[in-house]
């Protein structure tokens, strides 16, 4: 698995526990149980993973980038195969299906 489909299961089991704890409270009529309680923890925990998930991801680029500027400074087709990783990824991660290659945008 890499980077992107851990940050993208990450949000995906984040979304699932924030839904929990909505469905916990409501089920106890909005009073404090532990059954909420465990909801929240959980959530708590899932959204720390999903910042560390997010966090790699992001550290992952900005070395990608580093690495990409080493190879060849001299050419601007390193920023702009920069730019398409970065623009492809994050469309990924919002879920649209549209591929940017610069030059043909």
């Amino acid at each position: 698995m890499d980077i992107v489909d851990a940050l993208n299961n990450a949000y995906k089991e984040f979304v699932a526990t924030a839904a929990n704890v909505l469905e916990a409270k409501e089920f106890s009529g909005g009073q404090k149980t532990a059954v909420t309680d465990a909801a929240l923890e959980n959530f708590k925990q899932r959204w720390a993973l999903f910042c560390d998930q997010a966090e790699e991801f992001v550290e992952s680029v900005k070395q990608q980038i580093r690495s990409e500027c080493l190879v060849d400074e001299a050419t601007g087709s390193v920023v702009a195969k920069s730019v398409e990783i970065l623009l492809n990824r994050y469309m990924f991660l919002s879920g649209t299906s549209q591929h940017f290659v610069l030059g043909s945008v």
